[in-house]
């Protein structure tokens, strides 16, 4: 929903998960994003997460 944009939702729920991991020990999170989609990788970036290498994948019919 774009106009749920900018409303600060997107980062609180991404505090309350990190402190969750945190909390269980977890010591490394991952968001499986797509590097086109430029406005996913503009928030996690402002979050702290950077570019963790490659991913491959392959579509099968």
């Amino acid at each position: 929903m774009p106009e749920a944009r900018g409303l600060g939702v997107g980062s609180a729920l991404l505090a309350a998960a990190e402190r969750w991991a945190t909390s269980r020990g977890i010591r490394y999170l991952s968001a499986g994003i797509h590097h086109r989609n430029v406005d996913a990788v503009r928030f996690y970036s402002r979050h702290g997460y950077t570019d963790a290498g490659l991913s491959l994948g392959k579509r099968v019919d």
